[in-house]
């Protein structure tokens, strides 16, 4: 997170902030994540404890939720598999959920974003720029791997992080793989 982004998403009023899960529960018949309706499942991640909310981390399969950021800052590193869930599902909507996050399945996501979709190359170099040291550690390795999308992908990627910040942001990080990367 960047500093106080965070703090000010956990501090800005949601659609539920004046009610609590005693108040609220009575209108959600089932806290089954497969069975519970989309909007359901929101205030259960907004107002649920853990122990009802969490297993709709992994467990509920929708690709679509009001303001998921609430859900990653509730739940951080925890949420990242449902974000990645829902950008490859919805790529242009989803985009800003994975901001925070530093991983190789971000990082893939943002360079295939930038390589394929000239509609979200504004989001995906927005996110390597962002994290433009780790973007280029987890990318140098696809980019000299074997030959296929995913190599020209991160390839493609790292060029235009080349010359959005600097060629020796890249240069310097794809040095410490040696002198073939």
């Amino acid at each position: 997170w960047l500093p106080g982004e965070l703090e000010q998403i956990k501090n800005t009023p949601s659609d539920y902030s004046y009610t609590t899960w005693e108040n609220y529960k009575q209108y959600v018949q089932d806290v089954s994540p497969r069975s519970t309706h989309d909007w359901n499942t929101w205030v259960i991640f907004l107002l649920a404890p853990d122990e009802i909310a969490r297993p709709f981390l992994t467990d509920w399969p929708g690709t679509s939720l009001k303001d998921p950021l609430r859900v990653v800052a509730r739940y951080e590193l925890d949420a990242l598999p449902l974000m990645l869930r829902f950008t490859r599902a919805h790529p242009g909507a989803a985009a800003p959920y994975l901001m925070p996050y530093v991983d190789i399945d971000v990082a893939r996501v943002h360079a295939t974003m930038f390589a394929t979709r000239k509609n979200l190359r504004k989001p995906a170099m927005a996110w390597l720029v962002r994290h433009a040291e780790d973007a280029v550690a987890l990318l140098v390795p696809d980019a000299v791997g074997p030959a296929g999308a995913q190599r020209d992908h991160a390839a493609a990627a790292l060029r235009a992080l080349a010359r959005t910040t600097s060629r020796e942001t890249v240069v310097d990080g794809a040095n410490r793989y040696g002198p073939e990367a």
